[in-house]
């Protein structure tokens, strides 16, 4: 994820701010100096409590499972189809699926 190197969220940015946490300033006052909710430091604090350092590194938003995940049949015809340059709007209307690129397809197993 391309993060601006002085945004206040980044890894270490994370980290300064749980700092400031465990070195006994309040998360009101925290939060407020890195223009975030309560709710966002106390999440850091806990991801950082569970797993350290390792805890505060961005994670993936793709669900862990999919309710009706797509036939893998399909998905090796959307994988022919984007390796012959097709547009998403072309395969939606050759396979059948949602033009939408949260459809179901998971580029990483075809």
């Amino acid at each position: 994820m391309d993060v601006h190197e002085n945004a206040p969220l980044t890894p270490a940015g994370r980290e300064i701010m749980v700092g400031r946490v465990i070195a006994g300033q309040t998360t009101k006052a925290v939060a407020a100096s890195f223009g975030v909710c309560v709710k966002t430091v106390n999440k850091w604090i806990k991801r950082f409590q569970a797993e350290g350092a390792a805890g505060l590194v961005d994670r993936s938003s793709r669900p862990h499972r999919l309710r009706r995940p797509t036939v893998a049949s399909t998905i090796e015809r959307i994988a022919q189809l984007r390796r012959q340059r097709c547009t998403g709007k072309q395969i939606a209307r050759e396979v059948g699926v949602s033009p939408a690129p949260s459809a179901g397809f998971s580029p990483g197993l075809a």
